[in-house]
């Protein structure tokens, strides 16, 4: 049932404009007033700055940069030092924030469209609910069985 969830999560992503291959398209989380770059969603899964990575800076369970960090969510202080993205933290029993102003923007890296928005309530909905089933899981790329790489892969055309 949870797998069945999961890939109907991604069936929602891939209907929504992330599939765009012309340019990287970015991450940024806010921080503090500012936005922070928090790695890259259709660069492929070798790529340095790619959150697919899992031997990478942005991908890895093990870095504090990943949006993956120890499967944990990266928006609380319960295992990092210090809370990395409080527009994502609150009330919301979900780790991703209903949408506002602050929560995480995904863009293009030249361009600089803004695709949408990484919370709750958004035309993202099915990203958020990949980030989650990875995060609550403990998993990064390497970790989902083929099936669901390669839909990740379908998802955003790499």
């Amino acid at each position: 049932m949870k797998k069945l969830k999961f890939l109907g999560a991604l069936l929602l992503l891939s209907s929504s404009v992330l599939a765009v291959k012309a340019e990287p398209i970015d991450l940024y989380g806010y921080n503090h007033g500012s936005y922070e770059y928090l790695g890259c969603l259709n660069c492929n899964q070798y790529s340095a700055d790619s959150i697919w990575n899992s031997q990478g800076k942005y991908g890895s369970r093990y870095s504090r940069d990943s949006v993956f960090y120890f499967g944990l969510s990266w928006n609380t202080n319960q295992y990092i030092s210090k809370n990395l993205f409080p527009s994502l933290s609150g009330n919301d029993p979900s780790m991703f924030a209903k949408c506002n102003d602050q929560s995480p923007v995904i863009a293009g890296r030249n361009t600089k469209i803004i695709y949408g928005y990484l919370c709750r309530g958004g035309k993202l909905d099915g990203m958020v609910d990949l980030f989650e089933y990875m995060i609550d899981n403990g998993k990064t790329f390497d970790d989902l069985s083929p099936e669901v790489q390669r839909e990740i892969k379908k998802v955003f055309q790499y």
